[in-house]
């Protein structure tokens, strides 16, 4: 677009890829994009992860605009099937930021990797308005206090959905418990429950719910979400094994760490779906990947080897076959 050229735009309307560059400053950090697809929201607050608005493939990283011009996100993600897009807060992005200029600066001869520390506690919360949380027993007198202690226009508390089994808060935390307090501060949106966790790795972090109106208090020790990420897999004839992420263990409601079939290929197709869990191999039991990689040490090529897994869809049922053993390969990504 010319210096001169004027064209209309209304809220939704996506801005085409600038081959100039462009310079935003958010929190007085200066960003430059040398081509730039940008999204304009009016339903985009720094603390929101959702918006009713499209977005298309190749626009992950690119910055999320107001209507004010300010950069508010970034582009994540969006769903195909509605106008519907993902938006991460510029919060994180310049906390990020932060931890990787503190590493150049420490760096004097050579770049080493940066780590940028991550809380969890194995735990899915979902925030529901405050006429949901009264139907869960919410003391009055809870509410109220939330109330004055939130920001202007607070609408409602962050409510547990879903525990990981063996997670730190596990036969701790149940579905439909209300957070009231992190570390004697109320909380109520995720942008500082996310703060709160990711500057209490491996330290003890105290919470208070209430269960059916009555209060209940945990220290529960931040776990670093980095030790429960994959950092290697093995690859034997197009299949990928690797162990059980955080992610997958919190939709599949299986304990991290467990040997998972990412991708059967050739080496297991027709015989062991997506996401089976590998239970044991060879006569072995496998809880972990280390002790998958020990039997295949002791095999030779073309060895027929029995395998039992079980399915998410049929988890309380071990399904047995038998497979001819070709050699591995490992693949390890950089520690943090």
């Amino acid at each position: 677009m010319e210096p001169d050229e004027h064209v209309a735009m209304t809220l939704g309307h996506q801005l085409a890829a600038m081959d100039r560059s462009a310079t935003f400053e958010p929190n007085g950090m200066v960003v430059e994009h040398k081509r730039i697809a940008s999204y304009i929201t009016g339903a985009t607050t720094a603390t929101s992860g959702e918006a009713a608005s499209g977005t298309k493939g190749g626009s992950s990283g690119s910055p999320v605009i107001d209507w004010q011009g300010r950069a508010v996100a970034l582009n994540a993600g969006g769903k195909s099937s509605s106008a519907s897009a993902f938006f991460l807060p510029l919060e994180r992005v310049v906390r990020a930021l932060k931890f990787l200029q503190k590493g150049r600066d420490s760096f004097k001869d050579k770049w080493k990797a940066v780590s940028i520390p991550r809380g969890t506690l194995q735990v899915t919360f979902l925030h529901k308005g405050f006429d949901e949380v009264r139907r869960l027993n919410l003391a009055s007198e809870t509410e109220q206090m939330v109330r004055q202690a939130s920001p202007p226009g607070e609408t409602g508390m962050l409510v547990v959905d879903s525990v990981v089994p063996g997670g730190p808060v596990h036969n701790l935390l149940e579905p439909g418990d209300v957070l009231v307090y992190m570390n004697d501060e109320v909380v109520t949106q995720f942008l500082k429950m996310e703060t709160l966790l990711d500057d209490s790795v491996n330290q003890q972090i105290k919470l208070i719910i209430e269960r059916g109106g009555v209060p209940l208090s945990f220290h529960l020790k931040v776990q670093d979400l980095h030790s429960i990420t994959p950092d290697y897999f093995l690859e034997v004839s197009g299949a990928v094994i690797h162990h059980l992420s955080y992610q997958q263990a919190r939709n599949f409601r299986f304990p991290c760490g467990l040997v998972y079939v990412a991708e059967p290929g050739y080496f297991l197709r027709a015989k062991v779906p997506r996401h089976a869990i590998i239970k044991k191999f060879g006569g072995e039991e496998i809880s972990r990947l280390e002790d998958l990689i020990s039997v295949l040490s002791k095999l030779a090529r073309g060895a027929r080897v029995p395998l039992e897994y079980i399915n998410y869809l049929d988890r309380h049922r071990r399904k047995v076959l038998v497979i001819i053993y070709f050699p591995v390969k490992i693949y390890q990504r950089l520690r943090w």
